[in-house]
């Protein structure tokens, strides 16, 4: 049997073991505690359940940072980026941060810690703001910035002010939310999310899911500057298609989504006081349904085909695609809002052009009158020349034939026509001579026979019984200056004897 010490001590290790994490306790008196190692923590926060002030990181912290049993905090829950007058220190050895129990902070602000890849703040329900940067630009309300593969609230019910979450620092600015490409992809799940002011979420992102979104409210100080040049619920994606739907979602006043998106859907979202941006960067096709009211619609870049017949009130609309779109349907709905729409008095509220200009209604292609009159105008004599070519040359084929058919004359009864001085009469013979002077005629180069010296054909002396024979004489002066051969006793050619 134990001894009564033995029982005592026993029951103070389990009482501290399992009441103390359930037993509130309040610590702190408004101040900032630098915690720089394991034994900061023991010493400072041993019983404490609630901090009443700010816990902040020192940033020479090295490997993971643990937070047990603390539920509340009622300041900043930060990394240390300075020290007296040592500024934008780097948290270069701080791996992970453990606050599994932490369920309601004032400010959360993680920065300057270039190797922290794990945040595990499981039981979180209420955050006025998160920051996450993981350089030393400061962007106030709600970021997170690096390459975490998984962002995960389960229990996160409340951003007060906004959430700014990309997975690439140089997205954020001051006064801007500019993407920039990024290979890191990231996964949003925040299935218990119902309120925030704002949300900024820019990145390649593979997972994007906030069922229980319901309210996005604008408090009365919420300045333009604030939301980002008004852009209240921003969305932007460089990776895979994305699926963006907001299943809950019924009050918001400004959405901004662009990228590579390959829907969005607002089921629940019939009426908002502010503009509706769209402008994805890969095909897609956009329907407002179920929405019936808003202020302004701009539709851009790659929407291929849209349905806006829900709406019943709109002050503006602009579509601007780099495709070309069917802008009837657009101006349908636009003068059924507005009846008395005219090109004139309402240019600076309804545009709907695409990527080549104004397009107003269906472009229809154009009779082409001018190849169709040439192809008529030069078709039509050249097919005249060819049918003339064509009788031309069959005429000429048939005379030919027809001549073909005639039989030539019987040679021996031309030669008795001839005889008797019938018959074809003969050209004089000419023989060419060569060039030569006025006082020295030229001689004959050329004679047709020099055998047969007669003009007559062969066999013309039995024919006629003998007859002269040709004999040429001498030309005379005229003779010779004419070129000619004469003859003396005897016909001329061609001419009986």
């Amino acid at each position: 049997m134990m001894s009564t010490p033995n029982w005592l001590a026993i029951a103070v290790v389990l009482f501290f073991t399992f009441l103390r994490p359930t037993t509130a306790f309040q610590c702190g008196n408004e101040t900032t505690l630098l915690l720089s190692s394991e034994d900061d923590i023991e010493r400072n926060l041993a019983g404490c359940t609630s901090w009443l002030g700010s816990l902040k990181i020192a940033y020479d912290w090295n490997g993971p940072f643990s937070l047990p049993n603390i539920t509340n905090i009622t300041g900043t829950f930060s990394t240390e980026t300075y020290r007296g007058n040592s500024y934008y220190l780097t948290s270069s050895s701080l791996t992970a941060i453990w606050a599994i129990d932490l369920e309601s902070v004032g400010d959360i602000i993680f920065e300057d810690a270039p190797l922290l890849s794990m945040i595990y703040l499981t039981k979180l329900k209420n955050v006025d703001a998160f920051k996450l940067l993981l350089d030393s630009d400061l962007v106030p309300n709600t970021e997170m910035a690096g390459s975490f593969p998984f962002v995960d609230f389960p229990k996160l019910e409340t951003i007060e002010e906004g959430i700014y979450i990309t997975n690439n620092r140089s997205f954020i600015g001051y006064h801007v939310f500019d993407p920039v490409t990024t290979s890191a992809s990231m996964a949003i799940d925040m299935p218990k999310l119902s309120q925030a002011q704002n949300i900024h979420i820019l990145g390649h992102i593979s997972f994007l899911s906030m069922p229980s979104l319901a309210i996005m409210s604008i408090s009365d100080d919420y300045s333009t500057g604030g939301r980002y040049d008004g852009k209240q619920l921003e969305i932007y994606t460089n990776g895979e298609p994305l699926a963006v739907t907001f299943p809950s979602l019924r009050n918001v006043t400004d959405i901004d989504l662009s990228g590579t998106l390959s829907m969005v859907s607002f089921p629940a979202l019939e009426s908002m006081y502010g503009s509706f941006v769209l402008e994805p960067t890969i095909n897609m096709t956009f329907n407002s349904k179920p929405l019936r009211r808003a202020e302004e619609i701009q539709l851009s870049g790659d929407v291929t085909n849209y349905s806006i017949d829900s709406l019943t009130s709109l002050d503006r609309l602009s579509i601007t695609t780099l495709a070309p779109i069917d802008c009837e349907r657009a101006t349908a709905v636009w003068t059924r809002i507005h009846p008395s729409y005219t090109t004139n008095n309402y240019s600076n509220e309804y545009s709907c052009t695409d990527f080549r200009g104004s397009v107003t209604e269906k472009s229809k292609k154009p009779f082409p009158t001018i190849p169709v009159g040439l192809a008529v105008g030069i078709g039509i004599p050249v097919w005249l020349f060819f049918m003339f070519a064509l009788w031309h040359s069959r005429k000429e084929k048939k005379k030919a034939e027809e001549i073909a058919k005639i039989p030539p004359p019987d040679y021996d009864a031309e030669m008795a026509a001839r005889s008797a001085g019938g018959g074809e009469v003969l050209p004089d013979y000419e023989p060419r001579r060569s060039q030569g002077s006025e006082s020295h005629p030229g001689s004959v180069i050329e004679l047709v026979d020099m055998m047969r010296p007669s003009p007559h054909p062969p066999g013309y002396e039995a024919a006629t019984g003998g007859g002269n024979t040709i004999v040429p004489a001498v030309a005379d002066a005229g003779d010779a200056d004419a070129g000619r051969v004469t003859a003396v006793d005897g016909p001329r050619p061609g001419v009986g004897s």
